[in-house]
């Protein structure tokens, strides 16, 4: 399954299928987060990226560095919301953020207009 770099104004892109989760018509079992922890309790760790902050819920067990760090998480339904479950944090240096942006951007810009022209030309037929 494809895991996936986003920012968090990507995950309202995010549609679930049939039990499937989907981004730009792709299936993803994962997403990685880039954001500085904000706030973090037992169950939660609250992060800033470049866009907005966003909740994600973790186990107790997960330390959090205090600076940047890459989040690997899982997609969830909780509420009937798209939620993400925090699976592992690596702290990042200023390199991995630079190709973190650069990639993270990139990417999801070319799909999204790969997907929205596939969407067009199912229209029009």
């Amino acid at each position: 399954m494809l895991r996936r770099k986003i920012f968090t104004c990507n995950i309202k892109e995010i549609e679930n299928r049939k039990g499937k989760y989907c981004l730009y018509g792709k299936e993803i079992g994962a997403v990685e987060l880039m954001g500085v922890c904000i706030d973090h309790g037992e169950k939660f760790i609250r992060i800033l990226d470049f866009y907005s902050e966003i909740v994600l819920y973790k186990s107790p067990q997960t330390s959090i560095p205090s600076h940047r760090c890459i989040f690997r998480c899982k997609i969830f339904i909780k509420d009937n919301k798209l939620a993400l479950y925090c699976i592992n944090v690596k702290r990042a240096d200023l390199y991995e953020e630079l190709f973190f942006i650069v990639e993270a951007n990139k990417l999801n810009e070319v799909e999204k207009i790969t997907y929205n022209e596939k969407k067009c030309v199912k229209s029009d037929i």
